[in-house]
């Protein structure tokens, strides 16, 4: 068996346990140890196998489950229960040491353990319930019970006969006590590694009394050191097999790893309030966690990220391809962005939408108006940012792919001076996204006077009688002088501005909205492509803003 091999040594054992009474005494503890009564509520929250407070005490009897801490206001004289001194509040402080006791029949032991010692106080890490879950697993049955035999109490002494005697079986096998022991240790170890990882792992730290924050930093570092020294004497792969470990049983309850990495990536004070098995497999993976950063720090090289340790795990080549790297947790805000992204849950800016004027301002908002992820900023015809920045065109270009956001510009070709700046971005590989060219504005460049005539014209002035008058137009300005000359009350009415471009958007989509024939309604479906898009990193990789078209192409054309 794999874990007979990974066995420490008694005197490795030892100075972990001592190491753990050290963090103890001197106050260093992150997360809080808890009561007899307080593990087996985790227990229930986390939709594990039931321990009640009593079923707790009993197996700490038998050695079965080790305690991070005892206090008691008297001496207590148990083999291998170590007295370490006293604490602030003047409790006496002991260490546990045992194993689990070796006896022929565990049964007539469970119904002869003495009554609990009131003044005698149990405290247990939260990872201690990777313990009784694993007892639970290994050694008592966990298959489901029959609903018919829980109805009555013949049954349900059928049931817990069932399990003490799967249980009794169990331990008969020599290795089962070493396994025992081997989860404590395990335990025991992560209890250790977790204070000097805790603020990396749960993005806090703890001050307890009486330290002062300077106080704390300085002792765990300390702490650490210690540490790094044990774990040394432990060894590379000694460390890696624990830290899979607890991955794998982490993915035995839940296996939905972009979900835990998508919890990981939350504030610690929402992700503890996590109830039922996910919060179980996300804190077996938080001591995971401890262990590879402390491994990291020991080592200096990256070891793989939680998800790539389990029994189901994600594969790392699509990560570098989709995100860059096969890290997401180490806070390159870049990184989990692009994670979140690609699961569909990213609500930031992912579309600048640049256009030239008014018309094109209100067109574009009228069909992502409701759409938080595209930003429309209206250039004004200068092509200098918004708001009196002063930031040339191209650097907000440039910002946009640093920032991982795609870019869409809606100019007129009657500007040169704009179009030059474009097309060279796009040469330049400055500008990620497409450009949308209206030949000579954005009236004529997406219809047709055919078509505008039909847009303005009403009941005093039909369709026909503007295209009469209209015909020699080639662009907006000629249209709309036109168009005051036959009537003055259009000024108020119709005029270059957001609600004549609102207007244009609405009357494109409704009748080419099912095809790319004009270019607007091409641009509004590539921008909702785009937003739908798994990778900004994938597709600056395999495409390229082509400078003559405007359009994306790929990158080996």
């Amino acid at each position: 068996m794999s874990r007979m091999k990974h066995l420490l040594e008694p005197k490795t054992i030892e100075k972990i346990i001592s190491l753990n009474g050290y963090i103890e005494i001197n106050n260093l503890r992150q997360l809080n140890l808890l009561d007899a009564k307080a593990l087996s509520t985790k227990m229930n929250d986390y939709n594990l196998p039931t321990f009640s407070e009593s079923d707790i005490y009993n197996l700490w009897c038998l050695g079965f489950i080790n305690a991070d801490a005892i206090y008691s206001k008297t001496s207590i004289n148990l083999p291998d229960i170590e007295y370490i001194g006293n604490n602030y509040y003047d409790s006496k402080v002991y260490i546990d040491r045992r194993k689990p006791v070796v006896l022929e029949k565990y049964l007539s032991a469970f119904q002869n353990i003495p009554k609990y010692n009131e003044s005698m106080k149990l405290y247990f890490h939260p990872y201690r319930c990777f313990v009784l879950y694993e007892l639970a697993i290994k050694f008592f049955n966990s298959a489901a019970v029959p609903s018919y035999l829980m109805q009555n109490a013949e049954g349900y002494a059928q049931v817990i006969q069932w399990h003490l005697e799967r249980f009794e079986k169990s331990m008969q096998n020599s290795i089962s006590k070493d396994i025992l022991s081997y989860f404590n240790t395990l335990v025991s170890l992560s209890t250790i590694i977790e204070p000097i990882t805790h603020r990396i792992v749960y993005e806090n730290i703890s001050i307890n009394y009486p330290h002062s924050f300077e106080q704390i930093t300085l002792e765990l570092e300390k702490l650490r050191n210690q540490t790094i020294e044990l774990l040394q004497e432990i060894g590379e792969d000694r460390l890696v097999y624990y830290k899979n470990e607890f991955c794998q049983t982490a993915a035995s309850l839940d296996s939905n790893n972009n979900l835990h990495l998508l919890i990981r990536l939350m504030r610690n004070n929402i992700r503890s309030h996590l109830k039922g098995q996910i919060a179980a497999a996300m804190q077996f993976k938080e001591a995971s966690e401890g262990f590879r950063r402390i491994m990291e720090f020991m080592y200096e090289k990256e070891f793989p990220e939680e998800d790539a340790c389990g029994y189901t795990t994600v594969n790392q080549q699509h990560k570098i391809k989709i995100y860059g790297h096969t890290r997401i947790l180490d806070g390159n805000k870049k990184i989990s962005n692009l994670f979140i992204r690609n699961l569909g849950l990213d609500f930031g800016i992912k579309i600048n939408v640049y256009v030239e004027g008014e018309t094109e301002f209100g067109a574009v908002k009228f069909v992502f108006n409701n759409e938080n992820r595209v930003a429309v900023i209206n250039l004004r015809g200068s092509f200098v940012e918004a708001k009196g920045k002063g930031l040339a065109f191209r650097e907000s270009l440039r910002k946009d792919i640093d920032m991982q956001i795609y870019s869409f510009v809606v100019l007129d070709a009657d500007k040169e001076d704009n179009l030059r700046v474009v097309k060279k971005a796009a040469e330049n590989e400055d500008f990620f996204g497409e450009f949308l060219i209206s030949n000579p504005d954005f009236e004529y460049g997406n219809l047709s006077t055919n078509e505008l005539c039909q847009i303005v014209s009403t009941n005093d002035i039909t369709k026909e009688t503007l295209l009469e008058k209209t015909t020699e137009c080639n662009s907006a300005d000629d249209f709309f002088k036109v168009l005051y000359q036959l009537n003055s009350d259009f000024r108020s009415t119709y005029k270059k501005g957001e609600a004549w471009g609102a207007t244009l958007a609405k009357y494109l989509l409704e009748c080419y909205g099912d095809n790319d024939e004009k270019p607007f309604v091409h641009l509004v479906k590539t921008i909702y492509r785009t937003l739908n898009s798994n990778s900004y990193k994938y597709d600056f990789e395999s495409l390229k803003t082509d400078s003559i078209t405007g359009r994306l192409t790929n990158k080996s054309k």
